[in-house]
């Protein structure tokens, strides 16, 4: 029965709405549980291919992995594969994604950003695609997304401007367009171990989307978050443990009407001993 209606969901979500706006994204676990927002200071390989811009301060290849299940529903498993590299002042980042059940409906999304950073200043591109199958042969639907971003970075608060959806992409011929939507990220660093962030994302005939959250450490290897965002109004926590190359990121949002979704991921870096780009710190 809960097979039943989850596929009658997924029809109707799909039949009569275009696709959704987080069909492109690749949002990590951290940003999961942050209420949408990113961290400039201490940025994750899936900060990095989701916002055209975004790079580490030093040469280095970092790769993450990450699941969550959304709401305890099987049919609504999420899993996600990242790599970023950054060498002086250029970044590269690839990341792949699936959302769904492959037997009833899935959605896999391929992202690829590339960013370049000059003084206080970096701007990117990011080219997306997305592929929607419906299980049991019913057949699969095709589109790809162009995105861009700038950022601004100062000694104590960063700010980014994103566009995704620029070429309107559609499914087929006759279903609607995915508008475009464009955000805007910040955040602020106090002096000690406090970091505030937040986010807001408009698009059209949509309410536009408010996004606030806090992270600060608890030592050298530990640090916690939490956050909200709006429309609906989803609360969430997160946690990330540091030792050696190794990263462990753990969220979890609460949905008023669906419930808790869990996320966690499991990522690595590996650093130059050469900084890539002084100016950009």
């Amino acid at each position: 029965m809960n097979r039943i209606f989850i596929s009658f969901a997924i029809i109707l979500f799909t039949a009569t709405i275009p696709m959704h706006v987080s069909a492109y994204d690749l949002d990590g676990v951290r940003t999961f549980g942050m209420g949408g927002t990113i961290l400039f200071s201490d940025p994750s390989s899936v900060s990095i291919v989701s916002l055209p811009g975004l790079q580490y301060s030093e040469n280095m290849f970092a790769g993450e992995a990450g699941y969550s299940r959304k709401y305890g529903l099987n049919d609504l498993d999420d899993i996600f594969f990242v790599a970023a590299v950054k060498f002086h002042k250029y970044s590269f980042a690839i990341g792949l994604r699936q959302f769904g059940n492959s037997d009833l409906y899935s959605e896999k999304t391929l992202k690829v950003t590339s960013s370049y950073s000059f003084s206080k200043f970096a701007f990117g591109v990011s080219g997306s695609g997305m592929m929607v199958d419906f299980g049991g042969g019913y057949g699969q639907l095709r589109a790809a997304a162009i995105g861009v971003g700038a950022l601004w970075k100062e000694e104590r608060w960063m700010v980014a401007l994103s566009g995704d959806n620029l070429n309107k992409p559609k499914l087929f011929e006759y279903s609607l367009v995915s508008e475009p939507h464009f955000d805007f990220y910040g955040e602020f660093v106090s002096k000690g171990s406090l970091s505030v962030t937040g986010h807001v994302r408009m698009q059209k005939d949509e309410a536009a989307i408010f996004g606030l959250g806090q992270k600060f450490k608890l030592s050298n290897f530990a640090s916690l978050g939490y956050g909200f965002s709006t429309s609906p109004t989803i609360f969430g926590g997160t946690m990330q443990i540091a030792r050696g190359k190794t990263r462990f990121y753990y969220a979890v949002s609460i949905h008023p009407v669906l419930g808790m979704t869990h996320a966690i991921s499991l990522g690595f870096i590996s650093k130059s001993k050469k900084r890539a780009d002084e100016s950009f710190d």
